[in-house]
């Protein structure tokens, strides 16, 4: 009933599920289902997932005609085996995360996936597992991309600093803004905040932390500006930059530029 809605004559099996309604739509028609943090899922779930996983259709709950999922893909997230990830990229990181060796890497890879697959069977039971065509691994980030996905978080940290003061009450109000965010050497920053920051367990979120700490260091120096906030006010750069291992922040007044 969670995931398709109620049989009739129970009570809301006219309205149907998002879930429900959006095969219903593209019946028979090429669409993807995302079904993410799958470990939450009940052996009920994984039950009622068999019939559209194995024939490819089901009964619609509002109609009750046939939909055809013959067509669908459907892919299922999950954090459950990243114990299991971040073990086999420690052994053999010389390899997954080199330029080369690609032949290796993708034996790596396969064998990986293996792990996984019988790793989801006992906690999710054959049935289920054997529906599945692909385990796809996300291995934990580079320090390459580790430092891209901070500079991303710094580029929007820095669009929304440079929109404008806006003093007015409630939800629209912004103390923080006309800066101009300039990064100095950006590599070098992008990776000091990346070794500070990441976390395995955690991925690119541990990252966007690092933009949160490059904008309490941006408050404060803002605030250290002897002048009232108002919303004529001139724009101020804001110089970031990395020393020995440490991300500075600077403010330029307009004066001062």
């Amino acid at each position: 009933m969670e995931l398709f809605g109620s049989r009739h004559p129970y009570a809301g099996a006219g309205r149907g599920t998002p879930l429900n309604n959006f095969l219903a739509t593209y019946s028979g028609r090429r669409c993807i289902v995302f079904l993410d943090e799958f470990e939450k899922t009940s052996p009920e779930i994984h039950k009622a997932l068999l019939l559209p996983f194995d024939n490819g259709e089901y009964q619609d709950r509002r109609t009750l005609n046939k939909i055809d999922c013959s067509k669908t893909i459907w892919i299922m997230a999950t954090n459950a085996h990243d114990v299991i990830i971040q073990v086999f990229s420690t052994m053999h990181s010389r390899i997954l995360f080199s330029e080369e060796h690609e032949s290796e890497k993708r034996l790596l890879l396969k064998q990986l996936s293996y792990k996984i697959r019988d790793d989801f069977r006992s906690k999710h039971g054959a049935p289920v597992a054997g529906r599945i065509s692909e385990f796809l691994p996300f291995l934990t980030f580079t320090i390459g991309e580790q430092a891209v996905i901070v500079h991303k978080a710094l580029l929007e940290l820095g669009r929304k600093v440079r929109q404008p003061v806006s003093l007015v009450d409630g939800p629209d109000e912004k103390l923080l803004g006309n800066v101009k965010l300039r990064i100095r050497r950006d590599v070098s920053v992008c990776r000091a905040l990346a070794e500070s920051e990441y976390h395995p367990d955690l991925g690119a979120r541990s990252l966007l932390v690092a933009a949160e700490k490059v904008k309490r260091m941006l408050v404060d120096e803002y605030l250290n500006i002897d002048e009232e906030i108002t919303e004529e006010g001139g724009v101020c750069e804001c110089l970031l930059d990395e020393d020995g291992g440490e991300v500075t922040v600077n403010m330029v007044t307009p004066e001062l530029q």
